[in-house]
């Protein structure tokens, strides 16, 4: 098992859960992670787990890098699959994404975003509006002093920190639920 966090943007509708107040975009019955990072996506397994963090506020202050969420993979699948699941207007909404997306150096690259459709286990997966934990301070600060939280960085965990992290941010939820 292994983890990765990645920094998304709050007015973009990726990652996909329920939770989300998603600006624009089809509903999902299943939380996941579809058109962003055509490079990781790949590499992802069952109960891997990805983490999403992004600027925000965090008990009642404004914090570089907040864990909203984690998603934890149940399968990664083509986009014709996933559409099974997700649905006709899922794919509609996700060709039009896809095609509108361009890499860091600015070339088309629609194609790189068509397949490896990450759906997460919707028992294990979970989003906290408020945000979950302050990456920068979790655990005494080490993702920070092992320089591997910045403001626009992505990173791979242990399987140790995943489970740490997993652990706080279940205890937020329950929190919340109450």
């Amino acid at each position: 098992m292994k983890g990765y966090a990645s920094r998304f943007y709050q007015d973009t509708p990726q990652p996909c859960f329920r939770e989300r107040d998603l600006p624009s975009g089809p509903t999902p019955s299943v939380p996941h992670w579809e058109i962003c990072r055509p490079d990781v996506r790949p590499s992802l397994q069952s109960n891997d787990m990805v983490f999403f963090y992004a600027p925000g506020r965090f008990r009642g202050e404004q914090r570089s890098a907040v864990c909203y969420g984690v998603l934890v993979v149940g399968s990664r699948l083509v986009e014709t699959d996933a559409s099974r699941i997700l649905g006709k207007v899922w794919l509609v909404w996700h060709r039009r994404q896809r095609c509108q997306h361009h890499s860091s150096k600015g070339e088309h690259d629609g194609k790189t975003r068509k397949n490896d459709i990450v759906l997460g286990n919707p028992e294990r997966s979970r989003w906290l509006a408020g945000g979950g934990l302050d990456l920068r301070e979790f655990d005494g600060g080490s993702l920070l002093r092992g320089k591997k939280i910045g403001l626009r960085r992505n990173f791979w965990l242990t399987e140790e920190e995943c489970n740490a992290i997993c652990e706080v941010l279940s205890k937020e939820s329950d929190a919340a639920s109450q």
